[in-house]
């Protein structure tokens, strides 16, 4: 009997640990994941009169190191490093390799049921969704992207919409969802600004985003005060009508006297653009209208997609700037 007894509170105990391992291996479920692109073709620069073989763009060809940590409870650690590469010169992003190795994001952070919350560098909540109706992601030939908003009016001067700080994102209420990013007051010697922004007497950085999606509708807005003190908002809204995506913005930046641009206190500008998917192929058209300090320009954007599959595809982009000659690119693209 007590063999029989002793040999039954063996199993259990042996239960009882697999149990506790098996649970104990399921919260430490990880994930450690290699992606990235690769885009290189013929850029022409009309002002310049040159021809090379190049990226098309910054950002087009990175390397992302991203990774996941199940620790229970619905809740994930995270980790996202995107390094941006010129595959022709083997340097970092694109033409300007003096730009950091982990140009496009290096960030560390919580998921669960309460949103994303990430900490370090990467797009902040504004320029997030400033250039969503851009076909080309700002990058391209044919990009009408608000250069103000995407680059100099960004978190620090020419940082490309980036920077350090605490970052969020809401999960989807209805279609509804926020994004939030809150940085610091600069304590290291400012880009620009002079003596009115000497160590420690920037402003502390504040950008959000409100967008709707639902259907073949988006909509969303965008607010922006960064440590220089210029303030700015954008409006945008895109419809699908299936046989073209139309897409519209608005964005509107008042900067300050030496603020993140110098001598520019005032930019307005609005884009329009349709992408038409015809099988294989998708067509691009877009317009960018602005005003810098009551300087207007305009800008035309064509460009086409042809898939060969879900990872490669040929484009070809053709941008036009009022009174100056044309740009276009050709290139190869494949993501993995």
């Amino acid at each position: 009997l007590f063999s029989t007894l002793e040999n039954l509170s063996m199993k259990k105990t042996l239960i009882a640990l697999a149990a506790v391992a098996a649970t104990s291996a399921a919260f430490a479920q990880s994930t450690v994941t290699l992606s990235g692109s690769l885009d290189v073709g013929i850029v022409r620069n009309g002002a310049a009169g040159t021809t090379v073989l190049n990226a098309a763009g910054n950002g087009l060809n990175q390397l992302v190191f991203s990774g996941s940590e199940d620790l229970g409870g619905g809740l994930k650690a995270n980790f996202v490093l995107q390094q941006r590469f010129n595959p022709t010169s083997g340097q970092n992003d694109g033409t300007n390799a003096g730009r950091r190795t982990f140009q496009g994001a290096s960030t560390v952070g919580l998921s669960g049921g309460f949103g994303n919350i990430r900490l370090g560098r990467e797009i902040e909540a504004f320029n997030d969704v400033n250039n969503w109706a851009d076909p080309w992601g700002t990058v391209r030939a044919a990009s009408i992207a608000f250069a103000a908003g995407n680059a100099a009016y960004g978190p620090d001067a020419a940082d490309l919409g980036r920077t350090e700080g605490i970052h969020y994102n809401s999960p989807s209420f209805g279609g509804v969802s926020l994004g939030l990013t809150y940085g610091f007051k600069d304590q290291t010697a400012p880009q620009i600004g002079g003596a009115a922004y000497a160590v420690g007497k920037t402003k502390s950085f504040f950008s959000g985003n409100l967008m709707y999606s639902g259907g073949p509708l988006t909509a969303y807005v965008g607010v922006l005060q960064n440590r220089y003190d210029d303030e700015g908002y954008v409006i945008g809204a895109g419809y699908n009508l299936g046989v073209a995506h139309l897409k519209f913005a608005y964005t509107d930046i008042d900067g300050v006297a030496g603020g993140s641009v110098a001598n520019a206190d005032e930019y307005k500008g609005y884009q329009l653009s349709a992408e038409v998917p015809l099988g294989a192929t998708v067509v691009s058209v877009g317009y960018l209208n602005d005003k810098t300090n009551g300087v207007k320009s305009n800008k035309l954007g064509l460009g086409a997609q042809y898939n060969l599959s879900k990872r490669t595809a040929l484009i070809a982009t053709y941008g036009k700037v009022k009174a100056t000659k044309a740009n276009f690119d050709f290139s190869v693209r494949h993501t993995f």
